[in-house]
């Protein structure tokens, strides 16, 4: 914040000068100091997943996630950087909490392993080492004077729920889902005010559903994309309903993957392209827990393979999100094409992160014959994804969330 704060007090510096040789007004440099002064609840952080950070897979009780699983079926080839270890966040997470608030950082996003606090997914069989460390960890956020958000799920469920019934392309998930947010609020639901249920389902029911199928372990026939997404949103709605039964404080949200595609020119071919990608890639996971259905362009597009809520469902899911939490890493740029062509995807290499995006992007496009994307704002390569930023990115998914 030092470094923000700076960078303000040099702008406005600026700013008076420049407005003093133009002999302008003061309240013209107060309407401009006021513009760009950052709002006082803002809380800027930075987040890590148990996933990725934590390490100690078989550690304390801990048993081999769905994910630990995928990745030690695929390997190194695929995953050259070790989960098994990561930054092995379970031993040295104080060292992790101090850096943080080196950085002068005001809040600190982790996530849960399911694995770790329920192994079995039974709630009645909970490993206390496993349940003690994220108390610890709370804790030690708190000392450091930062905001702990948890998000409740990222990825690494049981194993035991994928042998016994494929995990999310199964309708059990939901109720599995609910008891382990049961226990989670019970267990830390006075320690923390910022929660999310699930981070990015729309990455995992693409990228993860892909991957089950490279490493063997998946048939293509037995995945699919939106019944892994229709699972994960009632899994959020259950968890939310458990939320507001006061057992735990604050706010819970739900979070989206958000690749924003924005049609490469203003013809209107271009533009319906572009906001068929989004409705597809955001819009169906996010529009439902506002709503309370899918967007009405998704049912079209997808027609009889999109699965159908209740209106019971319907009634709970509308308004069922405090907040809505968007990762947005890059931008799309969109173009509209005959749906006889062949689908392009405009990429040149980039290694693993590139091949990552590459099949999620593909799995969206599954239902869009007549859209092109390309990758970077500009066809730059896949790389991209994660070496470039499409600079009105976060602006237009806002105007497109609240327009």
């Amino acid at each position: 914040m030092d470094h923000v704060a700076t960078m303000h007090v040099s702008l406005l510096l600026l700013l008076a000068a420049a407005y003093q040789a133009a002999g302008l007004p003061a309240a013209v440099l107060q309407a401009d100091a006021d513009r760009y002064k950052l709002p006082a609840e803002l809380l800027v952080g930075a987040g890590v997943s148990a996933l990725q950070s934590e390490g100690a897979w078989n550690a304390s009780g801990k048993v081999e996630s769905a994910a630990d699983h995928l990745i030690h079926a695929l390997g190194a080839s695929t995953f050259p950087v070790s989960h098994d270890v990561a930054a092995d966040s379970y031993h040295r997470f104080r060292e992790d909490v101090a850096m943080a608030a080196k950085l002068k950082l005001k809040l600190y996003k982790f996530s849960m392993s399911w694995a770790r606090i329920l192994p079995t997914a039974d709630a009645k069989v909970n490993k206390t080492e496993g349940v003690q460390f994220y108390h610890d960890l709370i804790s030690e956020i708190k000392a450091h004077n930062m905001t702990p958000m948890v998000i409740l799920y990222h990825f690494d469920h049981p194993l035991a729920l994928e042998n016994e019934f494929m995990g999310w392309q199964s309708s059990k998930m939901v109720d599995r889902f609910a008891e382990y947010a049961r226990f989670v609020f019970d267990e830390y639901g006075q320690e923390v005010d910022l929660w999310a249920s699930i981070n990015e389902p729309n990455m995992y029911c693409t990228y993860f559903n892909l991957m089950y199928v490279e490493a063997n372990l998946r048939k293509k026939d037995e995945i699919d994309m939106y019944t892994c997404l229709h699972n994960n949103i009632l899994a959020h709605k259950e968890a939310y309903k458990i939320f507001k039964e006061g057992r735990a404080s604050g706010k819970l949200g739900f979070t989206s993957l958000i690749m924003h595609g924005k049609p490469a020119t203003t013809s209107a071919e271009d533009v319906y392209a572009a906001d068929s990608f989004n409705a597809i890639q955001t819009g169906m996971l996010l529009h439902p827990v506002v709503y309370g259905d899918y967007p009405e362009e998704v049912k079209l597009l997808v027609g009889s393979k999109l699965p159908v809520f209740t209106t019971e469902e319907q009634k709970d899911l509308k308004d069922s999100t405090d907040f809505i939490g968007y990762n947005l890493y890059f931008g799309m740029e969109v173009t509209y094409k005959h749906p006889a062509a062949s689908p392009t995807l405009h990429e040149g290499g980039g290694g693993a992160a590139a091949n990552v995006m590459m099949g999620v992007i593909m799995a969206v496009l599954q239902d869009l014959p007549f859209v092109n994307v390309a990758m970077g704002g500009g066809g730059s390569g896949a790389a991209a994804a994660f070496t470039s930023v499409m600079t009105d990115g976060a602006r237009k998914t806002l105007d497109q969330l609240t327009g």
